[in-house]
């Protein structure tokens, strides 16, 4: 399921910023970094994201950034 959600979403994109740009050909990297990130849980890939305002430095805590909108991470905070 994954696969085709990522394959759908990186052809339809691939198209907008392709005729945005006036140009054509490849907007994506081959996907084996895909892959790598896939193997980890959910979870992990959540607070890798949920860290990257601290680790550039906007704010000191995760939950101190304007932006951040993850429920269940909130409620355990």
């Amino acid at each position: 399921m994954w696969r085709g959600s990522c394959k759908a979403v990186k052809s339809a994109s691939t198209h907008k910023i392709n005729r945005l740009l006036n140009r054509g050909g490849q907007v994506w990297q081959r996907e084996s970094f895909d892959q790598l990130r896939r193997q980890e849980s959910v979870q992990a890939k959540v607070e890798y994201i949920v860290q990257n305002p601290v680790r550039a430095g906007l704010v000191k805590t995760a939950m101190d950034y304007p932006w951040l909108w993850v429920p269940d991470l909130a409620k355990s905070a």
